[in-house]
């Protein structure tokens, strides 16, 4: 699926491309080498690699594997610049690091389409297949040890156009990809670090058996279909922050589905800009979705499907950017499901402090259209929508269509859309308490409660404190009492 490329930097990616720059810079430290020998206070000399001896000559390996052969747990590997064609099973705990500094210098946000042969291999460390293909098998490096560290390279190529299916329920006659970087569910404590990895059908499949905690952090992900999933992996225990993800093509950060669930996943300080989705949660248990910056996303910018119990989407900044798009698009969304497979309603969801702009762009039928927070049939009850600032959506500021009872909504501003301030609808969307919500400037109206055929007998749901100024029925929704 193509994409479609900001015409122009705008002032707020510039901003953020600031604001990375700053964090890897701080980010980068030196990387500590293990003690050996209980408390013996000395270090191994790291094994170094180099493919043709032109930037480490005393280098005691050209092939990566080589050293992985004679390391032993606890060992450094020093990869210096150069090309690396061999794929790599780490069954050792090891650190493996590249050119931490030359990979993070590298603009995640370069305008310019990913080229083999773009970067300058005396530099930086690149990790490819042997032979060029779009019917992968292998992985360029599988991490199958505890507490293995991957740092500093540049990971492309994997492309797989043939997908594998499953056929256990109940993902039957789901795909799933080879991965350019796979990490073991039957270990943890990996780290996943200030990479450059591109143009691969999947990043990063991430799992973790949870014993230790895992991190993907502060990579940049550009130009993948995929950029992070567990797709057959378990994922437990691990935080995904501080990432780069660029024009991926389906989903930037995947946690969780149908067929493998997460458990315990924060997501949280990354900048997601163009793509089709930004984040998405399903089948997950106690994940965190904080302090993410997601522009330019095509379809959803946060996304929470179904069977997913305690998740918390808090102080999110989601932006619109694109003017076309082929179907209406929403800041923030939840859904029963993401595919044809059945899956239960979520609960204990919180979505709190987020703030939600700009989300519109003309269909094809030439209609305008886009929400803010849109909460999809029967896909949430007894949730917390909180403190919320949305505005300039295509649509409705926040929705909640039929079947969702029993929800909060406290505190919200909504403000300038292009239909509703806070809408309701649905004859099985009843027993919500809606308070203290800010509403104007909308439209058609501020607020909007089309859940009851006979409003005149008292509305299914609690509205109370609402400041706004028009609504649906007349005079039931803005009272101040």
């Amino acid at each position: 699926m193509s994409f479609v490329e900001p015409e122009s930097e705008s002032e707020s990616a510039r901003v953020r491309r600031g604001r990375r720059a700053v964090a890897v810079a701080v980010g980068i430290s030196a990387l500590v080498v293990p003690m050996l020998g209980g408390s013996a206070a000395w270090a191994a000399k790291p094994l170094v690699v180099d493919d043709d001896g032109a930037q480490c000559g005393s280098a005691a390996y050209t092939s990566i594997a080589d050293a992985l052969d004679h390391a032993v747990d606890g060992d450094r590997i020093q990869v210096c610049p150069g090309v690396y064609r061999e794929p790599l099973h780490i069954t050792k705990s090891v650190t493996l690091v590249g050119p931490v500094d030359a990979v993070s210098r590298l603009d995640c946000f370069a305008a310019a389409p990913t080229t083999p042969g773009d970067l300058d291999t005396t530099q930086v460390a690149v990790l490819e297949p042997l032979v060029a293909t779009t019917e992968a098998t292998e992985s360029l490096v599988m991490l199958d040890a505890d507490g293995v560290e991957l740092a500093g390279f540049v990971v492309q190529g994997v492309i797989d156009d043939t997908a594998a299916i499953i056929t256990v329920p109940p993902a039957a006659n789901y795909p799933v990809y080879t991965p350019a970087v796979a990490t073991s569910d039957a270990h943890s404590g990996y780290r996943i670090h200030h990479n450059l990895i591109r143009s691969n059908t999947l990043g990063v499949e991430l799992g973790s058996s949870g014993d230790l905690p895992t991190r993907l952090d502060n990579n940049c992900l550009r130009d993948n279909e995929w950029a992070v999933s567990n797709q057959r992996m378990q994922l437990d225990s691990a935080v995904i922050a501080g990432n780069t993800a660029f024009r991926t093509i389906q989903i930037a950060f995947e946690v969780g589905w149908s067929y493998r669930a997460a458990v315990d996943v924060t997501v949280r300080e990354n900048v997601v800009e163009a793509g089709r989705y930004g984040i998405l949660v399903e089948n997950s248990r106690d994940a965190r979705i904080a302090g993410n910056h997601v522009a330019s996303v095509r379809e959803r910018g946060i996304w929470i499907s179904g069977a997913s119990t305690n998740v918390e989407v808090i102080d999110n900044v989601v932006e619109g950017g694109f003017t076309t798009l082929p179907t209406a698009a929403s800041g923030i969304a939840t859904t029963l499901t993401s595919s044809n497979i059945p899956l239960a309603r979520s609960t204990g969801v919180v979505i709190r402090g987020n703030t939600v702009s700009g989300i519109r762009a003309t269909l094809p039928s030439g209609a305008i259209a886009g929400f803010g927070v849109a909460v999809g049939a029967g896909s949430l009850q007894g949730a917390v929508i909180t403190g919320n600032v949305v505005s300039g959506s295509g649509s409705a500021g926040i929705t909640l269509v039929n079947n969702n009872p029993n929800n909060v909504l406290r505190g919200n501003l909504s403000s300038d859309n292009g239909t509703y301030g806070i809408r309701l609808q649905g004859a099985l969307s009843i027993g919500n308490d809606l308070r203290g919500n800010t509403m104007h400037g909308n439209a058609l109206f501020d607020a909007s409660d089309i859940t009851d055929a006979n409003p005149a007998d008292g509305l299914s749901n609690t509205w109370l404190d609402n400041e706004c100024v028009t609504d649906e029925p007349a005079g039931a929704l803005c009272l101040i009492e």
